[in-house]
Formats: structure tokens, C-alpha cells, sequence
């Protein structure tokens, strides 16, 4: 798993993907689907966590724990 930094919000359920969304309305929110697995997901971690350092308000879906989310928004690795 990427070491996110404590400003990336880590969802754990449709639920809370829902209620970081509703928080973050009307302002923008970086929602990255990634896979442990994944070499450009992997990539991808380090440049997500300094935006979110940045202040972008970012949060993260692991598509291994979350699938129905994955399919919801049609995500493929």
C-alpha cells in the first residue's frame, strides 16, 4: 500500500466515498482509484500526496477493497 500522508483522506467504503464528496461540495475533490499491485499507480502516489500536501483536497480508493465502487465508476487497471 502507498504511505499516504495525513492530508489524503482514505476511503473504506461506498459510504464514506459519499460523505468526503458531500463534505468537499462545491470545491473540487481528487478521487484516485488505485491498486496496490499497480506500477502506474505506484507511479502515481507520490505526485497524489503532494497535491494533497498542497492543499488539493484529495481522497483515495483502493479498487482491491473497494470493487463495487471500481465497477460504480467504471475504473479498470
Amino acid at each position: 500500500m502507498p504511505a499516504w500522508n495525513a492530508s489524503v483522506t482514505i476511503i473504506e467504503s461506498p459510504a464514506s466515498l459519499e460523505a468526503v464528496v458531500a463534505d468537499s461540495s462545491p470545491s473540487p475533490l481528487l478521487v484516485d482509484f488505485y491498486a496496490t499491485w499497480c506500477g502506474p499507480c505506484k507511479s502515481m502516489a507520490p505526485h497524489v500526496n503532494k497535491l494533497a500536501a498542497e492543499g488539493v483536497p484529495v481522497a483515495v480508493v483502493d479498487v482491491d477493497k473497494n470493487v463495487s465502487l471500481a465497477e460504480q465508476y467504471g475504473i479498470t487497471l
